[in-house]
């Protein structure tokens, strides 16, 4: 198990011209922040975007960062 000593960005989301997630950009935007030294991704954490988004969505987000992320981080 890998040992957290870094950086641990809080995550962004990205969103579509239509108010949805981007799951395009939030690929790009994990490989950004895994290629750049980060040792944990906090997703779907308590930035302003979370409180447009259904107990759904932000199940389905925290997923999808978890999965994409394929253990490269940890993933508190």
């Amino acid at each position: 198990m890998k040992t957290i000593e870094g950086i641990i960005p809080v995550m962004l989301t990205p969103f579509t011209a239509d108010n949805k997630i981007d799951y395009l950009g939030l690929k790009r935007l994990i490989d950004w922040y895994i290629e750049n030294g980060a040792d944990a991704l906090f997703a779907v954490c308590q930035s302003s975007e979370m409180q447009y988004l259904t107990l759904e969505e932000r199940v389905e987000l925290a997923s999808f960062v978890v999965e994409y992320s394929q253990q490269r981080v940890m993933t508190p």
